[in-house]
């Protein structure tokens, strides 16, 4: 059985996996969350993800891209999601996010991808 945190984000893997439309994430944020990129860069407050999100969202259209996790996990105020994105010639690659939570909401995401994912 999972913890309410492992259902928010599987909520929120749902969402990407199902319509590969990070606009439609938004709303898991808070005014005062802040999401790290390590493409983008950070992004504080709402209004800040969002932009981002819609974005990510024509970008990855745009490039072919899309996102599948692997696994979630979430207890307390912390959680982690490992996935993958898979790129138009069929190679996928693999990273991680670390979130911590404030109510039924994400106040601080931060993803992870190796320079080896990169290349």
């Amino acid at each position: 059985m999972g913890t309410d945190r492992e259902q928010l984000l599987r909520s929120y893997w749902a969402i990407i996996e199902q319509e590969q439309n990070y606009s439609a994430l938004s709303d898991f944020y808070l005014p005062e969350s802040v999401l790290i990129d390590p493409l983008y860069g950070e992004f504080k407050g709402h209004a800040a993800i969002k932009a981002f999100l819609e974005k990510v969202t024509a970008d990855m259209h745009e490039l072919d891209i899309s996102f599948t996790v692997a696994e979630v996990a979430g207890e307390g105020d912390i959680g982690w999601s490992r996935w993958c994105f898979q790129l138009p010639d069929g190679n996928k690659k693999e990273g991680v996010s670390v979130y911590r939570f404030k109510g039924d909401k994400i106040l601080y995401q931060h993803d992870y991808i190796g320079t080896n994912e990169l290349g």
